[in-house]
């Protein structure tokens, strides 16, 4: 058990990527507070914020944000409780290739689902929010209805 903090990705965004949000004052200096002692955050957290930060900063700088946070003397990134040394490796993979699809321009969860989609092949991904997608993966990206005109046009 821990006695320090964990920051939630919506703090590190602000003090991050949001100098203009009205909360940023009183977030900085809850941020310095914790400089001066010790908090955590998890590795989702910093998977989200990149994530988020993809869309509005260059790749390179988006990576150097991950690693950054990484070295932060004053914080401690937490990663699930793993008990064998082939899960950690499993872990090590899957926060590598997570981070690449951010690189990508990925959201953090819709990275998730791109590795998982390309892994097993699937046939298509189908989803209101093409754009996500679109151009970013193997397969197509289909809307339902075109999926569903897709099908009626094979079916006859």
């Amino acid at each position: 058990m821990s006695n320090k903090p964990l920051l939630d990705t919506d703090v590190l965004y602000i003090d991050t990527l949001a100098p203009h949000d009205p909360r940023y004052i009183s977030n900085r200096r809850c941020i310095q507070a914790m400089e001066a002692s010790r908090a955590s955050t998890s590795i989702f957290n910093v998977l989200e914020l990149c994530g988020r930060a993809s869309f509005r900063l260059p790749k390179k700088k988006v990576e150097a944000l991950f690693y950054d946070f990484l070295r932060r003397p004053w914080l401690d990134v937490l990663y699930p409780p793993f008990t064998t040394p082939l899960a950690d490796r499993f872990f090590d993979d899957f926060v590598q290739s997570t981070l690449a699809r951010i690189l990508e321009r990925f959201d953090f969860q819709d990275a998730l689902i791109a590795d998982i989609a390309e892994a097993h092949s699937v046939e298509a991904i189908v989803t209101w929010n093409i754009k996500h997608f679109v151009g970013k993966v193997r397969m197509p990206t289909l809307t339902p209805e075109e999926w569903l005109n897709m099908h009626k046009e094979s079916e006859t």
